[in-house]
């Protein structure tokens, strides 16, 4: 039988009985693996390949989801059963999917999955056929690719020069940087190319081949630590290396990574610092000298406290042992510090200072210095120099004590004016001075100099000022048979200037006690004479006033009649000396303290405006009793506020002095007081005033 095919050819006669062909011999050849499971989610039959693939037996009746990795089996068993049910599911009759199988050893694997079905859901012969296939080596290399992608990535963002190379030399990365430092072309180390030969190139170029193969792991290197080299090229720069081992999870190496960089700006920037050191070595001597001078001068006041922190920032620095001599008003040289570089020598300095000044007439190398105006210096001081140059016997003994070996005296000149003289004293460590020490001292003491002109002029006018200040107050307390008074003023330490602050007491024609403290806005000179014309304007005014707060309304009601351009705070009070009986009113000033024997406390006051703001309320009367053996400190805020500190803290800093005092004496009490809260510095002016009920 044949059939004509239209193209001039005979086909082949297909068998009237095709032979029957054996389906599970056709599965058992099958690479891939075949699972075939029935309706109820069981294995009905498996291929070798399946066996292979999972690391075991899948044996007829094996539950299908045992195959799943357990964080899928929930979702598996779900789709599968929803199929059974339905007829349909997302995965049957469509293409390929990525999945996850679990071997025998709980491992996974990942596989790709193909669905297919035989009959309906509901036909008893019904089966799901699965062909599953091993993708694990195409997903290793995908992610191979895309890890070595990322790697790339962070190569060419890198700052420095960078190559790696796996275990096998190829090479994983490289970016534009490493190939501009050796002079190479991207094009001369392509991803995966031989890292050998691109160390070859780079080897070529050193001075010194040995430490790179140290550091990249080759030749006696040991591949698994990080080394750091410098590299010395032929061309004359310097190259820093670092060479780290890359691993995997396992810790097991697979390739080294190298960082490179140019050095040789830095370095030689470096070198150019550290000649730049050298030869302001000696400058910076001095500048040193003279931050430590300025810092210290910047925090003290008075001529006398500024030349002792002067002496004590010249040791050691300049010399072992620093004496200062002034010349005082009328031309006589003084001592006014000596300092000794070692704390345990500073006793027989301290006899230098207080015994053995130098004399007007005598030779002592500071009166020389300050007679011809130069400094004078030697780099010895032989027994027959210091015989000279000491007084006595034991004079000469303590210079011995002291090893005084090398000195110079430095004039301070400043304003044509001889103001003194610094000498300096090499006394135990050996050093001799020379004309570079005297040219260092000597630019020193010439800007120190006009720092301590200025100081001491300084010193004039603000005791000048304070004496004025003093002398506008009060100079005498009544006597009042029950009462005991008790007043202190310290001007402020940083202000030429004289202050606003005042007090006052005076004994009324009732016989009450009238007490007042206040602070006129301003440090200068309008400032005091405020004060002292508002000080007579309250003792005019208080003989129309029955209570103090009567004086206030009175006082804010002819405040521009008195002429008064300052503002001004102020506290007045009335003590009944026979029964205690205390009435304050406050303008805008601080309440007064009350300190009883177990207690300290502030009485609460309603005050009016500062004196001077217009508009002002009267203020609100306060009365109450002050007991017998009870106290009362009036104060002006200098006591309580300043920058380092708020009123709160200076208030409860102020109780807690009360309650300590020993006793409740106005003297000791205000002592206290000022001890616990004032110290040697005070930006501002403060007025106490104590009153006691005996």
């Amino acid at each position: 039988m044949s059939a004509d095919t239209g193209a001039g050819r005979a086909a082949t006669p297909w068998p009237e009985h095709p032979p029957t062909i054996d389906e599970s011999a056709v599965l058992r050849v099958l690479a891939d693996a075949v699972v075939v499971a029935d309706r109820r989610g069981m294995v009905a039959g498996a291929n070798p390949a399946a066996e292979a693939l999972f690391g075991r037996r899948v044996q007829v009746g094996l539950p299908l989801v045992e195959l799943v990795p357990q964080r899928f089996r929930s979702a598996h068993q779900a789709g599968f059963g929803n199929f059974v049910r339905t007829g349909h599911g997302r995965l049957v009759g469509g293409g390929p999917v990525q999945v996850a199988a679990l071997r025998a050893d709980g491992s996974e694997l990942p596989v790709e999955l193909t669905l297919a079905v035989v009959g309906e859901p509901d036909d008893p012969q019904f089966a799901v056929v699965a062909t599953i296939r091993d993708v694990s080596r195409r997903v290793d290399l995908e992610r191979q690719a895309l890890l070595s992608r990322y790697l790339q990535a962070t190569v060419d963002a890198a700052r420095d020069g960078v190559l790696a190379w796996a275990s096998d030399g190829r090479v994983l990365a490289v970016n534009r940087t490493f190939c501009e430092l050796w002079g190479l072309e991207t094009s001369d180390i392509p991803v995966g190319g031989n890292a050998e030969a691109v160390l070859a190139l780079c080897q070529a170029q050193l001075a010194d081949q040995t430490p790179l193969l140290q550091t990249i792991g080759a030749r006696g290197g040991d591949a698994s630590q990080s080394r750091s080299s410098t590299l010395s090229l032929h061309d004359g720069r310097i190259v820093e290396g670092y060479a780290a081992p890359i691993t995997d999870d396992a810790d097991v190496i697979i390739g080294r990574v190298w960082y490179v960089h140019d050095d040789t700006e830095r370095r030689a920037a470096d070198a150019q610092r550290t000649a730049l050191v050298v030869q302001l070595r000696e400058a910076q001597r001095s500048q040193r000298f003279l931050l430590d001078a300025s810092n210290v001068l910047a925090h003290v006041s008075g001529f006398t406290e500024t030349l002792q922190a002067l002496a004590s920032v010249a040791v050691p620095q300049l010399g072992d042992i620093c004496l200062i001599d002034v010349v005082d008003a009328a031309g006589r040289p003084r001592r006014v510090a000596a300092v000794h570089a070692d704390p345990a020598h500073q006793a027989l300095v301290d006899v230098l200072r207080t015994r053995y000044a130098p004399v007007a007439t005598g030779t002592h190398p500071s009166i020389e210095a300050m007679r011809v105006r130069r400094s004078r210096w030697s780099a010895d001081m032989s027994d027959e120099f210091l015989r000279s140059v000491t007084r006595n016997d034991e004079h000469f003994r303590i210079a011995k004590q002291l090893g005084c070996s090398s000195f110079m005296t430095i004039p301070l000149i400043a304003n044509d004016a001889v103001l003194g003289t610094v000498t300096l004293l090499s006394a135990g460590s050996g050093r001799r001075f020379g004309p570079d020490d005297v040219s260092l001292a000597e630019e020193l003491a010439s800007r120190v100099a006009l720092v301590i002109a200025k100081e001491r002029h300084y010193d004039v006018e603000r005791n000048l000022s304070h004496t004025l200040q003093t002398n506008l107050l009060p100079s005498e307390l009544p006597t009042v048979e029950t009462l005991q008074f008790a007043v202190r003023y310290l001007p402020g330490t940083t202000d030429a200037e004289v202050g606003g602050d005042f007090w006052d007491v005076m004994v009324t024609g009732s016989g009450e006690v009238a007490l007042a403290i206040g602070d006129v806005a301003g440090h200068d000179i309008t400032a005091a004479a405020t004060m002292a014309q508002l000080r007579s304007a309250c003792r005019a005014l208080r003989s129309q006033a029955n209570s103090p707060d009567e004086l206030i309304n009175l006082l804010h009601t002819n405040w521009d009649h008195l002429g008064l351009d300052r503002m001004a705070t102020a506290l007045f009070a009335r003590l009944d000396p026979t029964n205690g009986k205390l009435t304050i009113a406050s303008a805008g000033h601080l309440p007064p303290l009350i300190v009883e024997p177990d207690r300290a406390w502030f009485p609460t006051l309603d005050p009016a405006a500062p004196l001077g703001v217009p508009g002002a309320e009267r203020p609100v009367l306060w009365e109450g009793e002050l007991p017998v053996g009870a106290g009362l400190v009036l104060y002006t805020d200098g006591l309580v506020e300043d920058r380092h500190r708020d009123i709160d803290e200076g208030t409860g800093r102020l109780i807690r002095a009360a309650v300590g005092a020993a006793t409740r004496t106005p003297d000791v009490l205000l002592d206290h007081i000022l001890t616990a809260l004032s110290g040697a510095t005070r930006a501002d002016d403060v007025a106490l005033l104590a009153v006691q009920r005996t």
